[in-house]
Parts: structure tokens; C-alpha cells; sequence
């Protein structure tokens, strides 16, 4: 998700939602851009795990945990913050592939980081970066029938 919301390329997350309409798609897209806006962030991070999934056939329900990192160059507390959630997804498999059908984003704390506790990547690191110049594009590129 994070190229999805940095760069808008919905090629990386469309195929997971593919049992939602096209416009309920797209009005979730607005959604995030109007209530979260994560371009206004120099940086985002989202690691999700402690996954549990319980099947039941052709569906399942997932909850997965996760602690998401923004920075921006704005020094406001509510602009550099760390804050931990859940997703409650609903899965459900047809044609024999999975995918969500629903999810639900639960908040459970926030904190801020103050920017002076930010430290710049090394220049000789390979660093992310919210375009089709990310690292990521050139490994997608080297596989076959990449997209």
C-alpha cells in the first residue's frame, strides 16, 4: 500500500480489493487522500504483523497489527508522529484466488516524534522515494511480464 498512497500507482493494491466496484474502490482512494493526505509526509512507513486468520470455507477474517511511522518537514507534533492500529479485514476467495472484500482500520494510540530526533539517511544508501525511481520498480522490472 505504501507506493499505492505515496505515488498513487494502484497497480500494487487494486488486485487485493477486486471484489469491490470500481467506484467504491476510487471513493476509499478519495477517502484517504481527503482524511489522511500522507503526501504532505517526506516519509511514511507502515509494518503490519501478528497476523491471525480464521477460515471458514471460502471466507476468512483477519486481524493484523501495525505500527506506521510519518516524518515531515513541518515540524507539528501531529505531522511526525508514530501510531499503532489494527486491520479487520474480510477476506473472501473466488476463482480460487483471495482478496479483501472488506476492511476496517482501528486506531489504538498515537505518539509524536520530535524533529530533532530525526536523523538523514546515509548518501550512500539506496533511500525510498515516491516515484517510479524507487528501488522497487527496478526489482518489479527484473521479473518476467513484470507490469
Amino acid at each position: 500500500m505504501y507506493h499505492l498512497v505515496s505515488d498513487e500507482d494502484r497497480r500494487h493494491v487494486s488486485p487485493l480489493y477486486r471484489y469491490k466496484d470500481p467506484a467504491s474502490f476510487e471513493a476509499d482512494l478519495v477517502f484517504l487522500k481527503e482524511h489522511f493526505n500522507l503526501a504532505r509526509y517526506s516519509m511514511t512507513m507502515h509494518l503490519v504483523a501478528g497476523v491471525v486468520i480464521d477460515l471458514a470455507g471460502d471466507v476468512a477474517a483477519a486481524e493484523s497489527t501495525g505500527v506506521a511511522v510519518h516524518r515531515s518537514d513541518d515540524p507539528a507534533p501531529h505531522l511526525n508522529l508514530m501510531t499503532g492500529f489494527r486491520y479487520l479485514d474480510r477476506f473472501e476467495r473466488r476463482d480460487g484466488r483471495w482478496a479483501i472484500a472488506e476492511r476496517t482500520a482501528v486506531g489504538e494510540w498515537s505518539l509524536s516524534v520530535d524533529a530533532d530526533r530525526w536523523w538523514p539517511m546515509p548518501t550512500d544508501h539506496p533511500a525510498g522515494r515516491r516515484d517510479a525511481d524507487d528501488p522497487l520498480y527496478a526489482l518489479l522490472g527484473s521479473l518476467p511480464d513484470s507490469p
